[in-house]
């Protein structure tokens, strides 16, 4: 009998590179043009899920989390995600602060400095939006692994996991 095979859709992404990029590419490429794939989103979401309720816990578990340091690197996050970002209300994020065409033009050069010193930098992963409430559909959004760490280090310096309510349903 012949053997059939199925065949899957897939989806190969390629992020640009504007290092490698011409000039008419990096013209073409503007963060109003760049937008989120959903499918990859969902797809990410399954690793993010069990990274977020790792780290919820992890936070809860500790009784002063001002000390508690997520990467050999957090000093120089904090520094660097304040200096770029020194007003961003950390407490409670808006989207304006994470996906505007504004915020993406900020994020972008910040996100790729930790390219090589961060695993995962650009992994996609679980951010509450509002540090005292857990991970939930309203209050969670999906950024870089770069991105998760300058919020949540600034929120462990910041004292804004204090009073953090588990309330996650993931």
């Amino acid at each position: 009998p012949p053997f059939f095979m199925a065949q899957q859709q897939r989806v190969v992404v390629q992020a640009a590179d504007p290092r490698t990029m011409s000039a008419a590419d990096r013209a073409r490429l503007d963060s109003a043009s760049v937008a989120n794939d959903a499918r990859l989103e969902a797809a990410w979401a399954e690793r993010a899920a069990k990274f977020a309720q790792t780290y919820l816990k992890l936070v809860m578990s500790i009784p002063d989390r001002r000390g508690l340091r997520l990467t050999p690197h957090d000093d120089e996050i904090y520094q660097q995600f304040r200096a770029i970002f020194p007003t961003m209300n950390v407490q409670a994020l808006s989207d304006a602060d994470m996906k505007s065409p504004a915020a993406k033009d900020q994020w972008r050069p910040f996100l790729l400095t930790w390219e090589h010193k961060v695993k995962d930098f650009n992994m996609g992963t679980l951010l509450r939006v509002d540090s005292r409430r857990g991970y939930s559909q309203t209050n969670t959004v999906i950024a870089p692994r770069a991105q998760f760490y300058a919020v949540e280090v600034a929120r462990l310096r910041e004292g804004h996991n204090e009073a953090i309510q588990d309330d996650s349903d993931i």
